[in-house]
C-alpha cells in the first residue's frame, strides 16, 4: 500500500512524486509551458526522459533540473523496474532515515521556491465589471444570494467563476464551493486568495467545452469531470454566450449539461445586443448563431427547467434566471 515502514531507500515514492508533481512544476516554472495538457495525456505523469527532452540547453542548469530531471533521465534504463530513482542516483549513500529526510526536505524547499511569471489575460482584470451599468450588479448579487440561501446544503459549483466573486459569496454562506474557470491566471489568483482566507473553495482549471475525460484502465482510474461534480446548485453567470458563440456549442447541449450537474441552476443570459456578445459575434461570419436569442433560449430552458425567478438586469441587455430542473421537485 501507500504506507510502508522506513527502510533503506531515501524515499520509495520519489519517482512517482517527480513524474506527477515535480517535473510538471519545473516545466512550467522554467519554460512557461502549461503542464495540464501534458498530464492529461499520461496517467502516470511526465517521465524524466520526457522532462529532460523539454528542459534542455540552458534550462537544464536552472534550479532543480540537473539533479531531479537530467540525472534521472541518464539512468532511466537502470530504473526501469525500480521504484526508488533517488536510490539509484545516490547509490550506496542512499541509506537510512536521515537521507530520506534530507531528500524530502530538499525537494520541499525546491517546490516552495518555484514560481511562474504572472501573465495578463482577458480575464485578469475582470473584477472591475465596468460593463455592468447602473445598479445591475447589485441586482445580480441579490438574485444569486437568494438562490444560494434557498438551495439545499450541498456543494455549490461556480462555472466560469472568473475572480471568484460569487464563489466567495457562496463560501461565506457556509457552503462548500467548487470554482471552475478555463483561465489559469484567474484560478491561480483565486487559489492564492483562498489560501489566505481559508474559505471552503476548491479552485479548478477546467475547459468546460473540453472537460477532463475518464482515464486509466477501463476508463475507471480517473472519472470524467461531470461525474466528479455532485452539486446542489450550479452558477452559470454570463457563461452561455462564451460556450455557444465562442466555442460553437449547441444551446440545447449547454442547457442539458447544466441540468445534469445539479437540480438548481442560476443562469445569466447576456442578450444578443449586449456588448460582450457583440464582441464575440464580431469574429463570426454574418448569419452565424442566429439562434442565439433570448426568446429562443427561454423556450429551450422551459423544456428542462422550471423558472422560479426571471429578472432583467438594469440596462436591459442581460436576464438572470433561477431554475429548478424538471423532476427534481422532490429533492
Amino acid at each position: 500500500g501507500s504506507f510502508q515502514p522506513v527502510g533503506a531507500d531515501p524515499w520509495p515514492g520519489h519517482r512517482q512524486f517527480g513524474e506527477l508533481f515535480l517535473h510538471p512544476l519545473l516545466i512550467e516554472a522554467h519554460l512557461g509551458v502549461a503542464f495540464a495538457p501534458l498530464l492529461r495525456g499520461s496517467l502516470d505523469g511526465i517521465p524524466a526522459s520526457t522532462a529532460s527532452a523539454l528542459l534542455r540547453g540552458t534550462a537544464r542548469f536552472k534550479r532543480g533540473v540537473l539533479t531531479n530531471v537530467t540525472a534521472r533521465a541518464l539512468v532511466a534504463d537502470r530504473l526501469a523496474d525500480r521504484d526508488d530513482p533517488a536510490g539509484a542516483v545516490l547509490g550506496d549513500a542512499a541509506h537510512g532515515t536521515e537521507v530520506m529526510a534530507a531528500v524530502v526536505r530538499k525537494t520541499s524547499d525546491l517546490v516552495r521556491h518555484l514560481a511562474t511569471r504572472r501573465r495578463e489575460t482577458a480575464w485578469t482584470g475582470y473584477q472591475d465589471r465596468s460593463h455592468y451599468v447602473d445598479d445591475s450588479l447589485a441586482v445580480k448579487d441579490a438574485v444569486v444570494r437568494a438562490a444560494i440561501g434557498e438551495a439545499g446544503p450541498g456543494t455549490v459549483v461556480d462555472l466560469g467563476c472568473n475572480d471568484g466573486r460569487y464563489a466567495r459569496m457562496a463560501a461565506r454562506s457556509g457552503r462548500s464551493v467548487v470554482a471552475v474557470d478555463a483561465d489559469r491566471e484567474v484560478i491561480d489568483e483565486l487559489y492564492r486568495t483562498v489560501r489566505t482566507s481559508r474559505e471552503s473553495i476548491l479552485p479548478l482549471v477546467a475547459d468546460l467545452a473540453d472537460p477532463s475525460p475518464a482515464l486509466g484502465w477501463r476508463l475507471a482510474e480517473r472519472s470524467p469531470f461531470a461525474e466528479r461534480v455532485d452539486a446542489e446548485l450550479v452558477l452559470a453567470l454570463a457563461l452561455i454566450h462564451h460556450l455557444v458563440i465562442g466555442r460553437n456549442l449547441p444551446i440545447p447541449e449547454v442547457l442539458a449539461s447544466l441540468a445534469a450537474l445539479a437540480p438548481s441552476v442560476v443562469l445569466e443570459v447576456p442578450h444578443r445586443e449586449d456588448p460582450m456578445v457583440q464582441r464575440l459575434l464580431a469574429h463570426k461570419a454574418a448569419g452565424l448563431h442566429a439562434d442565439y436569442d433570448v426568446a429562443a433560449i427561454e423556450a429551450l430552458v422551459a423544456q428542462r427547467f422550471h423558472v422560479d425567478e426571471r429578472v432583467e438586469l438594469p440596462g436591459g441587455t442581460r436576464t438572470i434566471y433561477r431554475l429548478r430542473r424538471r423532476g427534481a421537485e422532490g429533492r
